[in-house]
This record gives structure tokens, sequence and C-alpha cells, in this order.
């Protein structure tokens, strides 16, 4: 009988050095991605990183990958789950997580990962719809601010 895995995308096996950082921030520490697929990846670390962490990952020697429509260098993702390693690795975390879409809320365009522009906790945008709603002001930009977070009755 094969077990049943509970995967939505076949994982690509194979361990490739990637650097790891809450979003919007340049703390990144050393990680190692041990698989990945089309909708996320597994990777360990000496550091924790909380369940719902959003996160900007690097990878730094890409191999193509033939199940990946579009490989990249860079990842947005938010942290599924995190785990100590039971195999006798003292201060090793494994961590899943989720590929995150990349679109700007604002025109709908994807937005290349180093181009991200992160508006409070759920507002990302473009460059240029980010630039267009720092020219506003007062009223007008507070307005625009809840109409992208849907905060418009």
């Amino acid at each position: 009988m094969k077990p049943n895995t509970r995967r939505a995308f076949i994982r690509s096996e194979g361990q490739t050095s990637i650097m790891v950082a809450p979003f919007n921030t340049s703390n990144y520490h050393n990680a190692v991605m041990m698989n990945s697929s089309v909708g996320g990846m597994y990777f360990e670390s000496e550091q924790p990183i909380s369940t719902g962490t959003d996160l900007f990952i690097k990878i730094l020697d890409l191999q193509p990958d033939p199940y990946w429509l579009e490989y990249t260098s860079a990842y947005r993702a938010e942290v599924v789950w995190c785990r100590p390693l039971s195999n006798g690795q003292y201060g090793r975390y494994g961590i899943g997580v989720r590929f995150m879409v990349n679109a700007c809320d604002q025109c709908g365009e994807l937005i290349p990962y180093d181009d991200i522009h992160k508006v409070h906790d759920h507002m990302i945008l473009c460059s240029e719809c980010a630039y267009q709603l720092s020219l506003l002001t007062g009223t007008m930009k507070s307005s625009m601010e809840q109409y992208l977070t849907g905060n418009v009755v």
C-alpha cells in the first residue's frame, strides 16, 4: 500500500543553501532547503520561526527544477509550521512554508518578489502603485488605504 503524503504538489528533493528574513527586513540568517515544490518548501534552520511569519527567502544556488513552471532566486512565503528536529540535532528546526501570491492589491499586476512594497499588514503594492499612494496626503491617502485594506462601508 502506498502511503498518503497529503501533498498538493510534487516535491523536488535536494539540499540548497538559502537565506531567510522576516519580510521587509534585512535580518537574514542561513538555512538549508531540503525540498520544494510549486506551492512551498521545507527547510532546516538553527533558528525557530513562528507560524504565520511572513518571510522573504533567497535561494543562493539556484538549480532549474522541471516541476516549477517559473523558478526564481527569491520567494515570499508564510510559515505554516515549525518543529524542533527529533533526530538528535540539538538546536535545529524543520520549517514548512507556503509561497504567497505576489500580485498588487491595487492594479493586480504580478510583482517580482524583490519589488514588493508592503503597506500595513495586509496590503501589497507594486512600485508604481506604492509611488502613487505616497503622493496622496491627508483624507485622500487615508481613504485610499482604507479602500485597499477592505475597510470601506
